[in-house]
């Protein structure tokens, strides 16, 4: 897109599945909704600083004849495999079912990461929270994050083991079939979903700070066949009515505790 121009039209790109690349000049200030939707090939997108907005909300309005959705992500089942999003971008873009992004550089001065960022992106490998991100409410549910990092200026998240750990509540945010949970006391709490069908995830060691398993935090991890603890019996609380790991794949031993030495 040649510099000068201000405006791109919502749906612009739609559905052109041969678009491999494209350069959006930092006269644009606003990527409208559905601009870059059912791209399969379209594999970078370079933004320069100045962009401000990429994509809309999701939002419920009302009109003559009722109420209706409008817009939506920018990229919607997109070819894109890896992006860095402009500074001058302050919310975070929706990427839906874009099944090839594997690397996420979030920029200084985004808040927030919903769980509407990154809806069905199940392949994403790397992933950079800054200092600014004071609010995370997604789990990134059934990827496999292999490195996950958060500025070490972030006063209210911290990376360890693998492990996204929300500092002052000392909760597990998110952990992945590689993780680690830290046994320092960091963490004492293993918060909704925070496994949530992480599928390469075989073995947990619980340390004996954890005192809480939230609901659904073990949920679809059907390979997960042992469970290191440092007790008997468990000592640890459960808000998950049918146990944290699945009773009965406890009761027909398909998952094993396993006491280890401190």
């Amino acid at each position: 897109i040649p510099d000068g121009y201000t405006y791109i039209g919502e749906s612009a790109f739609k559905g052109c599945d041969i678009l491999q690349y494209v350069r959006i000049p930092s006269t644009v200030k606003r990527i409208p909704a559905d601009v870059f939707s059912n791209t399969p090939s379209l594999e970078n997108v370079l933004f320069e600083e100045g962009v401000e907005e990429i994509g809309t909300k999701l939002e419920t309005i009302r009109h003559d004849m009722g109420w209706k959705s409008t817009g939506g992500p920018a990229f919607r089942r997109s070819g894109i495999n890896a992006i860095s999003i402009p500074s001058t971008v302050s919310v975070l873009p929706h990427f839906y079912h874009c099944d090839k992004l594997t690397d996420i550089i979030i920029p200084e001065g985004v808040s927030k990461i919903s769980q509407y960022n990154f809806n069905e992106c199940k392949n994403i490998k790397r992933i950079y929270i800054p200092a600014s991100v004071s609010e995370i409410d997604t789990t990134f549910p059934e990827t496999e994050i292999e490195e996950i990092t958060v500025s070490k200026d972030n006063p209210y998240y911290h990376c360890a083991g693998n492990c996204l750990i929300r500092t002052d509540t000392k909760e597990l945010i998110a952990g992945f079939g590689n993780s680690l949970i830290p046994d320092d006391d960091s963490v004492t709490i293993i918060g909704p979903g925070a496994f949530y069908g992480r599928e390469k995830l075989s073995s947990i060691k619980l340390p004996e700070s954890i005192k809480l398993i939230k609901e659904n935090a073990f949920k679809k991890c059907s390979n997960l066949k042992k469970v290191f603890v440092s007790k008997f019996p468990l000592n640890v609380s459960s808000t998950d009515y049918r146990f944290p790991f699945d009773i009965d794949r406890f009761n027909n031993h398909e998952i094993e505790l396993v006491k280890y030495d401190k």
